[in-house]
């Protein structure tokens, strides 16, 4: 790789991700989750995992289950990542509803899938067992 596409590579990996979307005429800008945003798509999100945990993940018709039950869920993480509100989204097509949620996914889940369970490590390392002490 030349030094010109390693730099151009390192400028877009530095640039904050973006994805662009054309729903309904309207032109939306879906973004990363901050800070808030993530604990509110945790929360939103938190039946869904629950259920799953419960039912396990095996069988297709579990997370099915567990997804349409929870429904809801969906526009709350859309309201989310798009910054509109609820009538706005209910004029939208519901193929049109579920790229702003695959665009939420692609966007966040390296954050979810490499960010999170690094952090919980590093806040609550495993305990090492203690040392018996000599007398």
């Amino acid at each position: 790789m030349s030094e010109l596409q390693s730099t151009l590579t390192e400028l877009k990996n530095a640039l904050p991700k973006v994805e662009r979307l054309n729903l309904g005429g309207v032109g939306i800008e879906i973004k990363p989750f901050k800070f808030v945003q993530f604990a509110e798509a945790l929360e939103a999100v938190s039946p869904i995992l629950t259920e799953l945990n419960i039912r396990g993940i095996e069988d297709a018709s579990n997370i099915v289950t567990a997804i349409c039950g929870n429904a809801r869920v969906f526009v709350k993480l859309a309201t989310l990542a798009t910054g509109k509100d609820e009538k706005f989204l209910a004029e939208l097509e519901a193929v049109d509803g579920l790229k702003i949620v695959r665009a939420v996914v692609k966007l966040n889940m390296d954050f979810f899938k490499e960010e999170v369970p690094q952090l919980l490590k590093d806040l609550f390392p495993s305990e090492s067992p203690e040392e018996p002490t000599k007398a």
